[in-house]
């Protein structure tokens, strides 16, 4: 028994083993992170920190002022890069330590690679609230267009150039609030959801009008548009694969210009009366809002080219849905609200002479009604209106043959 104590004894003089867990912080992401100019959301470093005390987090640091929102989490880093507007490029680092652990994320962003150059001198549009006839249901609408010269509406076009955005925020304006674009950094939502911080790819494109009547357009396939005080920077990528870089600077606020003695743009110089038959009709489906549906409803005589008298009404049904019949109803001129139900807010007659558009011929429909039916196969539109100088324009156009697209996800 002496014996064995006294073993235990000098076991007990031994170098006891040190049995807290080693202190480690390890990179499991590229140690360089390369961006273009758009810049990214929510980008990630990964990471795993060992033997420390339970929910420990490390250090981050960058000090450059383009690296935003940087969060951290128990195995993740999150940060954004801001859109470089510059065409210079730049880099910077992330550092993240813990106690005398650390390592470096080496971060690089190209400058822009533009095509165009564009300095817009005038902004237009108007707002639309929350339920009363944008896509979103509790964000607000703010439709923006950026043009040098400026418009009188939504659908007046001019030899101009015009930058369309369909902005969303969850800024909303009060009654009797002038309504001004909220600053933030807007991103292309192909999906057109209306979710805060986006535009809609729908109603976001580029307009250049031509002195023939025609006009070129141009969807945004990718795209970021920073607000800032009297400022808007938009980088864009069109469908064409260019990409615009453009620039405003001035106020915010929402509206049109108010030209007095406006028009008239008729060209007629008496009534108009006509019984067409065998035409075609075009009809583009633009969505569901809170009243109904938006339709562009075009009638021509013949196509491949499109020869002859031409109509294009621009209208809201009343039941909502991709489906031809629902365009059949009576619509009358909107007055207030634009997103009434069975009205429409711009119709056009025109000639085309090999699918263009006779700039010394055609006129507006300023008020008026307009009938959509059904016969058997045939749509039968019966127009009963009267253009800007007081002219009617009377008469039906039968067509046999039905084309339909649905726009409401902005395909070209």
């Amino acid at each position: 028994m002496l014996c064995l104590f006294s073993l235990v004894g000098c076991d007990n003089g031994q170098e006891q083993p040190n049995n807290e867990p080693k202190k480690s912080l390890t990179l499991f992401t590229e140690s360089s992170m390369s961006f273009d100019a758009k810049g990214g959301v929510d980008c990630k470093i990964l990471f795993e920190l060992q033997g420390v005390v339970e929910d420990a987090l490390p250090e981050v640091a960058c000090d450059a002022d383009w690296i935003a929102e940087i969060r951290t989490g128990n195995t993740i880093v999150l940060f954004n890069v801001l859109p470089n507007a510059t065409t210079e490029s730049r880099s910077t680092k992330i550092t993240v330590s813990y106690e005398d652990m650390s390592f470096d994320v080496d971060i690089a962003q190209s400058g822009l690679v533009v095509n165009v150059e564009h300095r817009a001198n005038v902004l237009n549009g108007e707002y639309c609230a929350p339920n009363t006839g944008c896509i979103s249901s509790r964000n607000g609408n703010y439709f923006a267009i950026l043009s040098m010269n400026g418009t009188t509406g939504f659908a007046h076009l001019y030899i101009d150039q015009y930058y369309r955005f369909d902005f969303y925020s969850d800024k909303t304006v009060g009654l009797n609030e002038t309504a001004s674009i909220p600053h933030g950094t807007y991103r292309l939502d192909t999906n057109n959801t209306g979710e805060a911080w986006t535009f809609s790819r729908s109603y976001s494109t580029r307009l250049e009008p031509k002195e023939d009547g025609s006009y070129v357009e141009n969807y945004y396939t990718d795209g970021v548009v920073v607000v800032s005080e009297n400022s808007i920077d938009a980088l864009l990528t069109l469908d064409n694969g260019e990409v615009h870089h453009v620039v405003y600077n001035g106020t915010l606020e929402l509206s049109y210009m108010v030209i007095e003695n406006n028009g008239p743009y008729s060209w007629l110089e008496e009534d108009y009366n006509f019984n067409h038959t065998g035409g075609i009709i075009r009809l583009l489906y633009y969505g569901d809002y809170t009243e109904g549906s938006n339709w562009v409803v075009q009638v021509m005589e013949c196509q491949n080219p499109i020869n002859g008298d031409y109509f294009s009404i621009d209208l809201m049904a009343p039941a909502t849905g991709f489906v031809a019949d629902y365009v059949c109803g009576s619509y009358t001129k909107a007055t207030d609200n634009p997103y009434q139900a069975s009205t429409y807010t711009e119709a056009q007659y025109a000639v085309i002479e090999d699918d263009y558009v006779n700039p010394r011929a055609g006129a507006p429909i300023v008020s008026g009604t307009i009938t959509i039916e059904r016969d058997g196969l045939d749509f039968v539109l019966t127009f009963d209106c009267v253009d800007d100088l007081g002219y009617k324009i009377t008469g039906t156009f039968r067509c046999g043959l039905l084309e339909m697209y649905d726009k409401s996800s902005g395909c070209a």
